[in-house]
């Protein structure tokens, strides 16, 4: 009895230091295991944030041509925007979200799309920074008050799916590619990852709904406001 009461007390010693370790620092972070995890969602990240920047500078000497064309992405048209009621900016919203994500969505399901979802970000954060330059070029402290309480929390999230969805098209592309050029008999676990990447990028497409409808609801209640008519 006394063997087997001892042997359970000294695992009960192995156990314990599990439960009473003292907490993490910045000496335990694993720089590899966070590059691993979300090196390309701050790669994604950094790409679209380079591209506004890039958009705003460009704004200063784009031409007006440049701005009709591209209006029915971004908003660089603040007249015919003003004009639309909610429907109608609705739909050029939603029309405007759903292209990236679609483009996003094929990019994920090809075996190339890896070189070109950083370049869909890149087109968005360009298309960003284009219209918040068109604004304080064309409006000035006015304008840059209008992208900030209309336009920037519509954009924010729905750049943030689209970095998300961004960093699961680049997985799912990248499983595609080692299944038929790299010789990897993975094919019933690219059926069930094909049935998960869907799933999640219909939930993508949800959010970008809902980010419609919130840029629709302050393009009509809150816009009319800065009288840019």
């Amino acid at each position: 009895m006394k063997a087997v009461f001892f042997s359970i007390k000294r695992a009960r010693n192995r156990v314990k230091p599990q439960y009473f370790s003292k907490g993490k620092t910045i000496r335990d972070f694993d720089l590899k295991f966070f590059i691993r995890k979300y090196g390309v969602s701050v790669f994604l990240a950094s790409v679209l944030i380079m591209g506004m920047i890039i958009g705003s500078i460009y704004a200063q000497s784009a031409g007006e041509r440049l701005y009709n064309g591209l209006d029915f992405l971004f908003t660089t048209n603040l007249q015919a925007r003003l004009s639309q009621g909610f429907l109608q900016t609705f739909c050029a919203c939603f029309a405007s979200n759903f292209i990236f994500i679609a483009i996003m969505f094929l990019l994920g399901i090809t075996p190339w799309g890896i070189p070109l979802i950083p370049l869909i970000c890149a087109f968005k954060g360009f298309g960003a920074g284009l219209s918040g330059g068109f604004l304080v070029e064309s409006h000035g402290i006015a304008g840059f008050f209008f992208y900030f309480t209309v336009l920037l929390s519509g954009i924010f999230i729905f750049c943030m799916t689209l970095i998300c969805m961004g960093n699961l098209a680049f997985y799912n592309s990248k499983r595609i590619f080692k299944v038929l050029f790299l010789n990897s008999d993975k094919e019933i676990l690219l059926k069930s990852s094909m049935f998960l990447y869907m799933q999640r990028c219909l939930t993508f497409l949800i959010i970008s709904l809902g980010c419609a409808v919130l840029d629709s609801v302050l393009w009509c209640l809150v816009a009319p406001l800065f009288g840019f008519n």
